[in-house]
């Protein structure tokens, strides 16, 4: 954990008590140019400071309560990077991207980040908002327990999905993808609706991780926590992580796998016997701190 010098974090809070005066006055554009000052009197780089994640939230909740998406959005960047770099707020920026999906009017990516934070953390993180984001929350789960796939279609895409990974245990690749590809294209519209849409994504994207075309499977798993409902799934989190240490993106890559990390622990690592745990027992340790 950094924490700033007290004489230059001073300097912060003098900008941000002055903003909040100016928001008591109804001065928002105001609050606006003083919180950015105050932003300022952080050194760079700006992420690698405790006291920032706080600062930005802060700012970010009060734009979002003023109807302001562009504002808010800066702020939630601003504290998103500097949770990525030190991972001591997960599941909480997890909640504060729902909050901010949920405004701007993107409800199933509100959800599918909720999602992940109650599996994490329960509801604890909607105590202190508006009732609203909790009720949204609750109905959209009943909601997506009422729909299910006919019977005679679900068996028709398991066999299909079967048929693939019987391809991928026999190293026959291209099989495997057209029985993948071959269930998606039975799916009703829209696709992403179905959980096992992301299974079948994820799968496509296993498929081409292990012929070493890492561009094409980064595509499929990038669509299943998009689209799917893999954000909620720490396998898709690892095995989008794996694939970027392939192609060299070592920071995103410790971003997903640290994510994978929050959801499921360290079994999740198993799968390649520990291979990619290596890329984040730092931000573990500081987590455990």
């Amino acid at each position: 954990m950094a924490l700033l010098e007290q004489e230059k974090f001073d300097k912060v809070i003098a900008y941000g008590k002055q903003a909040f005066q100016e928001l008591e006055k109804e001065n928002y554009e105001m609050f606006l140019e003083l919180g950015e000052k105050g932003w300022e009197q952080f050194p760079s780089p700006v992420e690698n400071w405790n006291q920032a994640y706080n600062y930005a939230k802060s700012f970010f909740n009060n734009s979002l309560s003023h109807g302001d998406i562009e504002e808010a959005k800066k702020w939630i960047n601003r504290l998103i990077e500097n949770n990525n770099n030190l991972h001591l707020s997960d599941e909480e920026t997890m909640h504060l991207m729902g909050k901010y999906c949920f405004e701007k009017g993107d409800y199933d990516d509100a959800r599918k980040h909720w999602d992940m934070v109650v599996k994490a953390a329960g509801h604890r993180y909607f105590q202190d908002d508006k009732r609203e984001y909790l009720d949204f929350y609750k109905n959209s789960q009943k909601d997506e327990e009422d729909e299910t796939l006919p019977d005679s279609l679900f068996q028709t895409i398991c066999q299909k999905l079967d048929k693939g990974d019987e391809a991928v245990a026999e190293e026959r690749y291209e099989d495997a993808i057209a029985a993948y590809q071959s269930a998606i294209d039975i799916l009703p519209e829209p696709k992403s609706d179905w959980d096992i849409y992301t299974t079948l994504v994820t799968s496509l994207g296993d498929t081409y991780y292990e012929t070493g075309q890492y561009t094409i499977a980064d595509s499929y798993y990038a669509t299943a926590l998009r689209d799917g409902n893999g954000i909620e799934n720490p396998y898709v989190w690892y095995a989008n992580g794996r694939n970027l240490i392939k192609m060299g993106e070592t920071k995103a890559a410790q971003d997903s796998l640290m994510r994978a990390y929050m959801l499921d622990g360290d079994e999740i690592f198993t799968t390649d016997d520990d291979e990619f745990k290596v890329y984040i027992n730092d931000f573990i340790s500081k987590k455990e701190e």
